[in-house]
Order: structure tokens, then C-alpha cells, then sequence
């Protein structure tokens, strides 16, 4: 998902002047949409980058990404508050930044959607069973004996 501003950005780049105002062909999404597909590489470093700051931050700060991002209490981080996060372990420069930013899921806003962009990277925590629940119980029951 991108942000309205991003999406205004990639439109202002495609789209070609025409006497009716300002258009968008078919024919220059798709060759936008194929040179897409070459990026595949960048999206790997972008969730490779994102992992990278969580595991510095674990080893060196004892506080994973989603345990820091918790802390401010929405769903949501403004651009700049994410970032600050992700230098705690290590300053990125502003190229990196850019780098991930268009990778990072936003609400229309630009405030990223932490929550989901951690899933994306991989780092999305595996639901926890109440205590209560069945598969708890089952898992805490002896194991019977087999008779050999």
C-alpha cells in the first residue's frame, strides 16, 4: 500500500499531457508495473533491513522493534517517529531511509502501519494461547506410557 502523496508522485511521473488534462495510459503502467518486477531484489533488502534492526536492537538494547513500537500505543507511527526507532540500533543515513520508506505499509496519511510492516518483515509474533485454552491444557496433561 502506498500513501495518497506517493500515489499523486507516481501518477505526476507517468502520466503524459494530453489536450483533456493530465493522462495515464495502460501501456505505461504495464512498463511501470514490469520494471517493478525487477525490484524483487530491493524488496528483499528492505525485510533483510528490517530484521537486521531488530535483531541489533534485541542483542544490544534486550527490546525487540515490536515491543518498542507497542509503547506508543496505536496501530500507526508518524514517518519520523518510526525512524527514530530503527536508529536506535544503528543511525541510518538518509539514502537507506529512502530506501526502505516506498517498502513501508501507510495509511493514506504517510503514518506507517508498524504492525503490518513487521509481518511483512517476517518479525510478526505468533498468537499466544490463553492458559485456559484446550491445546494449553493438552500440552501441560502427562504423556501416557507405551506399552513396547
Amino acid at each position: 500500500p502506498i500513501s495518497r502523496s506517493e500515489a499523486e508522485a507516481i501518477f505526476a511521473r507517468l502520466s503524459r499531457s494530453t489536450p483533456s488534462g493530465m493522462r495515464l495510459t495502460f501501456k505505461d503502467l504495464e512498463a511501470e508495473l514490469s520494471r517493478n518486477l525487477e525490484s524483487i531484489e530491493e524488496v528483499a533488502r528492505a525485510k533483510e533491513m528490517v530484521v537486521a534492526m531488530n535483531h541489533v536492537l534485541v542483542e544490544k538494547h534486550g527490546s525487540s522493534l515490536e515491543a518498542t513500537l507497542e509503547q506508543y500505543g496505536q496501530e500507526f507511527v508518524p514517518q519520523s517517529e518510526l525512524r527514530k526507532v530503527f536508529s536506535i540500533s544503528r543511525a541510518l543515513s538518509d539514502a537507506q531511509w529512502a530506501a526502505l520508506l516506498p517498502f513501508l505499509h501507510k495509511r493514506p496519511d504517510g503514518q506507517i502501519l508498524w504492525q503490518s510492516v513487521l509481518a511483512w518483515a517476517g518479525l510478526a509474533r505468533s498468537p499466544v494461547a490463553p492458559a485456559s485454552s484446550p491445546a494449553v491444557v493438552a500440552a501441560q496433561a502427562p504423556i501416557p506410557a507405551v506399552p513396547v
